[in-house]
């Protein structure tokens, strides 16, 4: 059991980590004028690709999603889930805060599904 939880707590803290380095690096195509235009030698709606698969990568399928679901279900097991999402800062961190993040990242990402973003284009429009 003791085996388990350490290998829980360790896999939510490293994806937590590996997330970070996402999102540096997610948001390095953004600029139109940058050196990945030039080091690549692509244009600048290829770069705009790269940046959205980073962005579904890092805040849903692999880091941020598993890393914030991790801790919160290894807190709901031991109950102190409430107590653990109080808007201190233990560990040096604001929890709650990154709860609030997480379902900010979460509609950010439902958002940015092409089906989702043309739902005002298919609605018919009254006039």
């Amino acid at each position: 059991m003791l085996l388990k939880t350490f290998t829980i707590y360790i896999v939510a803290k490293y994806a937590g980590w590996v997330g970070r380095l996402d999102i540096l690096i997610m948001f390095f195509p953004l600029p139109r004028c940058n050196f990945l235009h030039w080091l690549l030698g692509s244009d600048f709606p290829t770069l705009i690709k790269y940046h959205r698969w980073l962005g579904h990568g890092t805040l849903l399928v692999y880091r941020y999603s598993i890393h914030g679901i991790t801790y919160m279900s290894m807190w709901a097991e031991a109950g102190t889930l409430t107590t653990m999402l109080d808007w201190g800062m233990g560990a040096g961190v604001n929890r709650r805060a990154g709860l609030i993040a997480l379902c900010g990242g979460w509609l950010l990402w439902v958002t940015a599904i092409p089906f989702v973003r043309r739902l005002p284009e298919l609605a018919p429009t009254v006039a």
